[in-house]
């Protein structure tokens, strides 16, 4: 405690006090007499001293014992009780110094009903104070609280946010090399073409890997440079329904999920020219809807199951819990939840 610091605040408390009862004598015509103006001094330099520096140091020693953090409800309540007791130990006395100082009246005042009186409209007063400075602290502490778990919360969201977007590129890369191992062996030309186009759309996974939403205009021209790219591995065997509102292209997503839903398609399904893979992309109320036809999951390379898994989390560290699958024997749809730029 910086004891001049406090003696300054205590003083200006003092002299707000002396003036407002100046005022009050004048305003009602009491008169201000020598004796009135000493024991307005002496009476509110006792008070106003004697409580100040009792509750400060009441405060500090509650601070250290049993600070507000982690459990300000206690401290609220265990506080208050002490502080009252305290304070009405420290009103008998503080009456009684005011009475010997003061008026030169006896140590047993407090015991007369005058003094009864006095120390009881005293300790009400302390009470409304107490209670209400209580009040306030707890508030800005329950406040303080909130803040601390929302700071907390969004460093944990933005860690783990960072940990699934880090997820999302060597998934891309792996599955991709896949493709492209299998077609050099099967096909040079096509894998050179491969390869070019895989550089291009390898750009928009590198400028989106640290965004957490694009917007679904940004999301569907990837998704059909993608499927350009698994054409020419796989060349008519897969077919693309794309119906969506433009009025909705401004509206966001995951970044990289689209693509991670089209891999999955690719990955998991069996097909041919005979047989296609027929994927759809639509829009609904404001959900995109992403679904294929399902034909004996057979994988044509190796998968780490984590595509729909990543995506699901990043919507829920979203606070989004819409995000919806639908898998039966003929087709597997999944609905994104379309989000407000």
């Amino acid at each position: 405690m910086n004891f001049l610091q406090e003696f300054i605040k205590a003083t200006k408390i003092l002299l707000g006090i002396i003036c407002v009862m100046f005022f009050i004598y004048w305003l009602f015509g009491f008169g201000l007499s020598w004796d009135n103006i000493k024991g307005i001094l002496i009476t509110n330099s006792l008070f106003s001293y004697s409580f100040y520096f009792g509750n400060v140091l009441i405060t500090n020693g509650l601070n250290k014992w049993m600070p507000w953090n982690p459990e300000p409800k206690k401290r609220a309540i265990y506080g208050t009780i002490i502080t009252l007791v305290l304070n009405l130990v420290l009103t008998l006395v503080v009456v009684t110094m005011v009475s010997v100082f003061a008026f030169g009246g006896s140590a047993r005042y407090i015991f007369t009903p005058d003094g009864k009186q006095t120390v009881f409209i005293a300790f009400i007063i302390i009470i409304l104070i107490t209670l209400l400075l209580y009040s306030v602290e707890f508030f800005k502490e329950i406040q303080k609280e909130k803040l601390l778990n929302e700071t907390l919360r969004k460093e944990k969201i933005t860690a783990e946010l960072n940990a699934l977007k880090a997820q999302v590129d060597p998934h891309f890369l792996f599955n991709s090399f896949n493709v492209l191992s299998g077609l050099i062996d099967e096909n040079p030309p096509q894998a050179q073409k491969f390869l070019s186009g895989l550089s291009k759309i390898y750009r928009y996974v590198l400028e989106n890997r640290n965004e957490d939403l694009v917007t679904l205009e940004e999301e569907l021209k990837f998704a059909t440079q993608y499927l350009d790219l698994q054409k020419i591995r796989f060349e008519n065997s897969i077919h693309l329904n794309l119906n969506v509102d433009p009025s909705l292209l401004e509206k966001q997503l995951p970044a990289l999920s689209l693509q991670l839903l089209l891999e999955n398609a690719v990955t998991h399904n069996r097909f041919d020219t005979h047989n296609p893979l027929h994927i759809s992309i639509e829009t609904r109320y404001d959900f995109l809807i992403v679904g294929n036809n399902k034909q004996d999951r057979k994988k044509l390379s190796p998968g780490n199951g984590m595509g729909l898994k990543n995506i699901q989390q990043r919507y829920q560290l979203q606070k989004i819990n819409n995000f919806k699958i639908e898998d039966t024997p003929q087709s597997f749809i999944v609905h994104l939840p379309l989000l407000q730029k």
